[in-house]
């Protein structure tokens, strides 16, 4: 998608397939640093298309993981039992940190599903 439009409009900024069991970090998108450097909010998430059950899967971490600068923390999703729903994580009334150009935006599996399940997240945003 063209940088263009995905600034000062809430758009699909990036999504990623997750392995939802292993402890791991894996990076959704990196914000970018060219035409000229972005800054990116990001006005919520989306988990859809679980593969099989999240249960046990209590703590996940989304944002600048490595900077400490997370959207939202400690994600309990084990009740995302079902493939045929979505969960959607926002993080209102709070303040919350902007994602500088060349910032990538994580999600840190800390304690993932007991199974195995892979899921799509997608992050919803803009850039300016």
């Amino acid at each position: 998608m063209s940088q263009q439009l995905r600034e000062n409009v809430i758009t699909l900024l990036g999504s990623v397939v997750v392995d939802m069991q292993a402890v791991a970090t894996t990076s959704i998108l990196t914000v970018p640093l060219t035409p000229v450097p972005f800054t990116m909010v990001v006005t919520h998430i989306v988990v859809r298309s679980n593969t099989a059950t999240l249960a046990g899967g209590s703590d996940y971490d989304f944002g600048d993981t490595s900077g400490g600068d997370f959207f939202k923390s400690t994600v309990d999703l084990s009740s995302m039992t079902s493939a045929d729903g979505y969960w959607i994580i926002e993080n209102s009334n709070a303040l919350l940190a902007l994602f500088a150009a060349g910032v990538s935006f994580d999600i840190d599996v800390i304690t993932g599903s007991t199974g195995a399940a892979n899921a799509t997240i997608e992050v919803f945003g803009y850039m300016f």
